[in-house]
This record gives structure tokens, C-alpha cells and sequence, in this order.
């Protein structure tokens, strides 16, 4: 399935190594709001993905940062659901903030936005120190 085409900016930029993609939210390929709630609006944002993805000859491998929006917080598991199954078979997920409380043109409940390379990807996951209040107490 290829996400809208007709939109007023472009789906993708590249400067370097580094694509930037523009938000993705719920319009299908016809260009309209896809029918359903929020579940149905996170699974067609993330199609869309896919197809620009794939429009830039990339592929979810080389995501490095994805940035989601929400209408409401309350979104979250599901949201959280989706995600998973969409990076299903990847060990390194890319670093993501998420934000609620924001409105999308279109009606649409969710935008998310990737950050994808050319180059290679290395992945550093955070790790608490147990000990980092201790020392700094210390100091």
C-alpha cells in the first residue's frame, strides 16, 4: 500500500547521509482520513511510514529516531502495541520521544515522524547507573 501522494510538502528530505521524513498520520492512499479510532489511525501512520521508507530506498533497519504524537495520553498502550508489532524482528529500536496533547490536520489521532540513514546505524541503549545518587552525594 503507498501512503498519499498529493500532499503540499515533500514526504522526505535528504541531507547528507541522514532523511528526514515528514509527519505521517492516518490519510490512505486516497488521500482521506482512514475510517476507525485510534488503533486503526496508528496502524495506517505506520504504513505510511513503510511506503516512504521504501520511496527513499530505505528500510526500518535505518531508522534512528521516530518522534510520536498523540492526541491523548490515554493512547499510549495501544499506541505502545503497535509500535512493537511494526519493529517485530528488529533487536534495536531506534530512540523515539513521544508527546500527547497535540492536534493533527485531517482529523487524524496520531503523526509520527522518522529520522532514517544511509550510513551505517549503531545503537547505544541507556543503562541507570545504581550508584550515580550515591556519588554524586559524595561530590
Amino acid at each position: 500500500m503507498n501512503a498519499p501522494k498529493e500532499l503540499s510538502y515533500p514526504r522526505f528530505c535528504v541531507a547528507g547521509n541522514t532523511i528526514y521524513f515528514s509527519g505521517m498520520g492516518a490519510l490512505g492512499e486516497n488521500g482521506k482520513l482512514v475510517e476507525g479510532g485510534f488503533k486503526e489511525h496508528v496502524e495506517q501512520a505506520l504504513r505510511n511510514i513503510e511506503a516512504a521508507l521504501a520511496d527513499a530506498k530505505v528500510t526500518k533497519a535505518h531508522i534512528v529516531r521516530v518522534a510520536v504524537k498523540v492526541v491523548h495520553i490515554s493512547y499510549q498502550p495501544v499506541l505502545e502495541e503497535a509500535y512493537a508489532k511494526f519493529l517485530d524482528g528488529y533487536d534495536d529500536h531506534p530512540a523515539r520521544t513521544f508527546d500527547a496533547g497535540s492536534q493533527f490536520p485531517f482529523g487524524s489521532l496520531v503523526e509520527i515522524e522518522v529520522t532514517a540513514t544511509y550510513a551505517p546505524v549503531r545503537r547505544e541503549r541507556l543503562i541507570m547507573d545504581p550508584d550515580y545518587e550515591n556519588r554524586i552525594e559524595q561530590e
